[in-house]
């Protein structure tokens, strides 16, 4: 179990990590994942929330996942037809959210936390496989 964080920034570099997590996770299994491969990145988000909450409790962690893929549908749902899906963004609510869930953080604190990733950090979905295919095989 991670130290809980306790400001936005900390609060984004640890969903950020969590995100690098996922994303070696998923190119494990698919090298060159497709635009529904990388739709897997959304099962990690609970697993991963779970361990560094140290929340072992699997109605608990199902009822985050729960939660967290509901939001996402909504959001999927709600989306112009022409807007693309951003993964590592979809990653990165589903991590805050199943925070939500876990009763850990409030929604204007996971908003709040988007707000600092999307400012300070490259949510690029191309940049974070570069990164990781460079982590790989260097």
């Amino acid at each position: 179990m991670k130290k809980l964080p306790k400001k936005s920034k900390q609060w984004a570099k640890e969903a950020y990590g969590a995100l690098d997590i996922a994303w070696g996770l998923l190119q494990e299994k698919h090298l060159h994942p497709d635009d529904g491969q990388k739709l897997l990145l959304l099962e990690f988000a609970p697993p991963i929330a779970a361990v560094n909450r140290g929340v072992s409790d699997k109605a608990r962690v199902e009822k985050a996942s729960d939660f967290a893929f509901d939001n996402f549908k909504i959001d999927f749902e709600n989306r112009e037809m022409d807007e693309p899906v951003k993964y590592s963004i979809c990653f990165l609510l589903a991590y805050l959210d199943c925070h939500v869930s876990f009763g850990i953080i409030t929604e204007a604190k996971a908003q709040d936390v988007m707000h600092y990733l999307m400012d300070n950090y490259d949510v690029n979905d191309g940049a974070k496989i570069e990164k990781t295919k460079q982590f790989i095989f260097h």
